[in-house]
């Protein structure tokens, strides 16, 4: 018999792992100290198994910057998907439930104590400045809230309650998010959890004392006009900070600008003109100055005695002619709508018509509308009744034979309007009231010019795109898939971490264009043309996807190998501060990692 000499052919499995952004937000985290700031402040109870809160926590922030998901439900599928990459990320192998959905609870659990995300982010904000070499002498900071629509009711006792909602569903229950952020910088430093029924002007101060904690007070804290309130300018003033807000046009404000509009429209005031960039006139500025007081407590407790403080207030009225321009428009169409809806108060006269027997009502009816539309005194409102007679038996029942029914008249009165006009000369005056801001600030003008003054209120956009990022498609808070209060706090807590991330991500790679004086062109192949030297964080980690993580198994090895990356990718890591082997070192620590398990 011949003796068959053949070698087995060693067997091949090839498995391919996406890896994509994940090490690049891991390593972003590592220098903020994420894993560890949690593990110090929410430790794990001594029956905790598994890989400790922090690693946890970091494994959940960086799936849910990838994937703009934080459903629970789909982290662990999630995780066993990138496996590999993630263990060796995280520096210790996971098993199958590390990222159940019951561990992750427990961690919301524990980010959601009433004290924990404050002690966060005063330790995140310190260790952020101190690593990103942030000044925040003077810094400018910014302050502002949103509401989050909930589906449905909650425990009962939570943070969800009815109130002015600004996703415009008032049939919704909600909660509401207090954020400060540091200018230009976008980072939040403070993120609140807020009961949703409470007003706005109330949340300024506490958001502003938790800031302080990190900034210091001599600082710039601008708001919108719901910061306007006198107390809360009166103790930012007293805590030796500076504002800067528009003023809401509630109270004695009305009268008074009234009153400075005609003293700048008569040229009894002096009047700065402000360009754009491009030299077009962009708006005209009035400046003023005026004394305050307030009686404000002298600390927070309860019976605190009182003292006043003064203090001299710069207010400056501006007027756009964009913003004019826009709002005649509006109060154009407010007019057409109001002017159709009340002549259809009067419907065409017959059988099933409906009509007003009472003027009062009627004037009521028509009032509503002009206040709706918000034409009050623009539109004149006609109404006349309509009689209608008829001569009717004066008894009822049928009259004996041979004899004359009495007769009696029956008068028919409807009110109906038959005539809309407006007035034009009143048109004409609004118009010119139309544009008008008040800012105040107790910033001194050789501090803050007035052209510094508008520019710095008009880069108020940058804390609503964070909030932006917030409840869009980045993280999508919303819809809130939790109802109890603690897991709605720490997802909150969660997700502001992820905006911290997001915001380094985007001033790392501006920083480091800025110092070279360069751009980058083509970051991502749908925009392969597109040059800019500020990319948005979303679209500096979208040029990390796809990249591939190639497993290998071989006669019981494992070998691990990642795709070349491209210029751009590495470009974009090299202007991040961080390797550009990164992804190769990490493949190469997988392989050593595999080789030394497999060793007898």
């Amino acid at each position: 018999m011949s003796e068959d000499r053949g070698m087995d052919t060693p067997k091949i499995a090839v498995t391919v792992e996406r890896m994509d952004d994940l090490p690049v937000l891991v390593e972003r985290m590592k220098q903020m100290q994420v894993e560890t700031i949690i593990d110090q402040i929410v430790p794990a109870h001594h029956l905790w198994e598994g890989i400790s809160k922090g690693k946890l926590a970091v494994g959940w922030l960086a799936h849910i910057v990838t994937s703009g998901d934080h459903r629970k439900v789909h982290v662990k599928e999630a995780m066993t998907q990138c496996h590999h990459t993630m263990s060796q990320l995280l520096g210790i192998p996971l098993s199958e439930n590390e990222f159940g959905d019951d561990r992750l609870g427990r961690l919301l659990n524990g980010l959601g104590q009433p004290d924990v995300p404050g002690e966060i982010d005063c330790e995140l904000n310190l260790r952020t400045i101190r690593y990103y070499k942030l000044d925040t002498e003077r810094a400018t900071t910014r302050l502002d809230s949103t509401s989050v629509s909930v589906y449905g009711d909650g425990d009962g006792t939570s943070v969800l309650q009815y109130g002015h909602s600004k996703d415009h569903r008032p049939d919704l229950k909600q909660f509401k998010v207090m954020m400060a952020e540091l200018d230009p910088l976008g980072m939040p430093l403070v993120t609140q959890l807020i009961r949703g029924g409470d007003a706005d002007d109330g949340l300024y101060v506490p958001a502003y004392e938790q800031m302080c904690r990190a900034t210091g007070r001599n600082i710039l804290v601008i708001g919108d006009v719901k910061m306007s309130a006198l107390e809360t300018r009166a103790h930012i003033h007293m805590q030796g900070s500076r504002y800067l807000t528009p003023l809401a046009n509630v109270g004695r404000v009305p009268e008074q600008m009234a009153q400075w509009v005609e003293e700048a429209l008569a040229g009894e005031t002096e009047k700065v003109e402000l360009y754009d960039n491009e030299g077009h006139p962009l708006l005209q500025a009035y400046e003023r100055t005026r004394w305050q007081q307030a009686e404000m407590p002298e600390n927070s407790g309860e019976n605190s005695p009182k003292r006043l403080v003064e203090w001299e207030e710069r207010a400056v009225l501006a007027h756009s002619e964009n913003v004019a321009r826009t709002a005649e428009a509006s109060l154009r169409r407010h007019l057409s709508e109001a002017k159709t809806k009340l002549e259809s108060l009067t419907a065409q006269r017959g059988r099933g018509r409906r009509c007003y027997r009472d003027e009062d009502v009627l004037r009521k009816k028509c009032e509503a509308v002009l206040q709706r539309h918000e034409v009050a005194g623009l539109v004149m409102v006609k109404i006349e009744p309509w009689v209608t007679a008829k001569t009717v038996n004066a008894k009822r029942g049928r009259t004996a034979a041979g004899k004359q029914a009495e007769k009696r008249v029956v008068e028919d009165r409807r009110y109906e309007v038959i005539d809309v006009s407006v007035d034009e000369n009143a048109v004409v005056e609004r118009v010119k009231r139309l544009g008008w801001r008040v800012y105040v600030t107790n910033c001194a003008a050789k501090e803050l010019t007035v052209e510094q003054l508008i520019a710095a209120y008009h880069g108020e956009w940058r804390v609503e795109h964070t909030l932006r990022r917030l409840k869009g498609r980045t993280l999508s808070i919303a819809p809130v898939y939790v109802r109890d209060e603690k897991q709605i706090r720490g997802l909150l807590c969660l997700l502001a971490i992820a905006l911290r991330v997001l915001t380094l991500v985007e001033y790392t790679v501006h920083r480091a264009l800025q110092a070279e004086g360069a751009m980058l062109k083509g970051v991502s192949p749908v925009y392969p043309t597109r040059v800019t030297d500020h990319p948005s964080a979303e679209l500096i980690l979208s040029a990390f996807k796809p990249i591939e993580l190639v497993i290998v198994e071989l006669a019981g090895e494992m070998i691990y190998q990642v795709v070349a990356l491209t210029q751009m990718q590495q470009r974009l890591l090299q202007l991040m501060g961080l390797p550009i082997t990164l992804y190769h070192d990490l493949a190469q620590n997988l392989s050593k990692s595999a080789l030394s398990f497999s060793e007898p």
